[in-house]
């Protein structure tokens, strides 16, 4: 498993617009009947403790307005030199309003999802999670800056107790020379798709734009070490991850390429 991990991870390296790695979420998503599939191999580092992952997602807009997203990941915990599984992530997502170029109402959404109890190893919680997120994304000077937004809740149930924090996120996608390649940089409340997260991260990094099918991210983040429920230890994590984006039309596609779904409400002209 580990060599396989370090093999997939340089692959992508050498041959390497993500939505994954960058953890803010943006009010976007596919187009009806389109299939996106997001894969970032990445490296944690805590003191001298080290984990290769392979984490991905998957998901499928059944309507104009709505998507349906599944994802996890495994790796190899060099520390217990084991196997390890990260919880299982479903999130259904809502597009009520498409962002636009140059506007000042944003685009608006949705995203419900639950992480489900079920792993183990370091990227295993031993927990279940329900978070709610609303979703804001302005697209300024003609795509060269996108800002998003994003403000919610958590609950998290552990040993059958409950807590719950809100949850907040900014981030900045800014395109550089050319608005195909991009500097990500953002700062939130902990990663969603973790029930132990600590109460704030940070991430940074670059996006390549390839086509409207095929893009790529290199992105490096930090945070205090979870340690329990919402409680960051005193030792600090570091990660590096690559993130590639593979976006299929099939048969029920109505609007192919990457500008997305229009969502459920129009906007007045």
């Amino acid at each position: 498993m580990k060599k396989i991990i370090i093999a997939l991870f340089l692959l992508l390296s050498v041959n390497s617009y993500a939505v994954r790695p960058f953890v803010t979420d943006d009010a976007r998503i596919v187009s009806k009947g389109q299939i996106e599939v997001e894969a970032w191999p990445e490296v944690n580092l805590v003191g001298d403790e080290q984990t290769y992952a392979l984490q991905f997602m998957a998901g499928m807009s059944i309507t104009e307005w709505f998507e349906f997203i599944v994802g996890s990941g495994g790796g190899f915990d060099r520390r217990t030199s084991s196997e390890t599984f990260a919880n299982p992530t479903i999130s259904p997502k809502f597009l009520f309003l498409k962002a636009e170029v140059g506007s000042w109402l944003p685009g608006i959404a949705l995203d419900l999802g639950m992480n489900v109890n079920w792993g183990r190893g370091s990227l295993y919680d031993d927990a279940i999670s329900l978070y709610a997120i609303m979703i804001a994304t302005w697209r300024f000077y003609d795509d060269w800056l996108n800002i998003h937004l994003n403000l919610g809740e958590r609950s998290t149930r552990h040993n059958g107790v409950s807590q719950a924090r809100n949850y907040w996120g900014l981030g900045l996608d800014i395109g550089v020379y050319q608005r195909e390649y991009r500097l990500i940089l953002e700062s939130y409340a902990g990663d969603p798709m973790e029930a132990e997260a600590p109460r704030i991260a940070y991430q940074w990094g670059f996006r390549w734009l390839k086509s409207d099918y095929i893009n790529y991210d290199l992105t490096f983040g930090t945070q205090k070490e979870p340690d329990g429920i919402f409680v960051s230890g005193d030792r600090r994590e570091y990660w590096v991850q690559l993130g590639i984006r593979l976006l299929f039309d099939t048969k029920y596609t109505t609007n192919p390429g990457h500008e997305g779904a229009q969502g459920l409400f129009k906007r007045p002209i």
